[in-house]
């Protein structure tokens, strides 16, 4: 069975999938993000683990992003986003 790709939007620094659905799958399949008013909103961290692991298309503005469109989105509006990248991916790529 082919794993769902769900649709993520981009509004400043977090990343937002709005279908009440998809936003309780990928929360509880894999505790990511929060839950607010039916919808779930990603870190750019959390976005990028799921992008690369193809479960997660990214749109800016009806767009969709490549991965580094992504990347440089992400760099520039978070300056710290290349570290916490790279610890986030190693923290959950060992399980935590």
């Amino acid at each position: 069975m082919e794993k769902k790709v769900y649709r993520g939007e981009v509004l400043e620094n977090r990343v937002f999938i709005w279908d009440e659905r998809d936003a309780k799958e990928v929360y509880e399949n894999g505790f990511f993000g929060k839950i607010i008013d039916n919808h779930l909103e990603l870190a750019l961290e959390e976005a990028m683990l799921l992008f690369k692991r193809n479960r997660l298309k990214i749109f800016k503005e009806g767009k969709e992003l490549s991965e580094k469109e992504f990347y440089e989105y992400a760099c520039k509006v978070d300056h710290e986003f290349p570290q916490k990248w790279i610890v986030y991916r190693d923290l959950r790529d060992r399980g935590l």
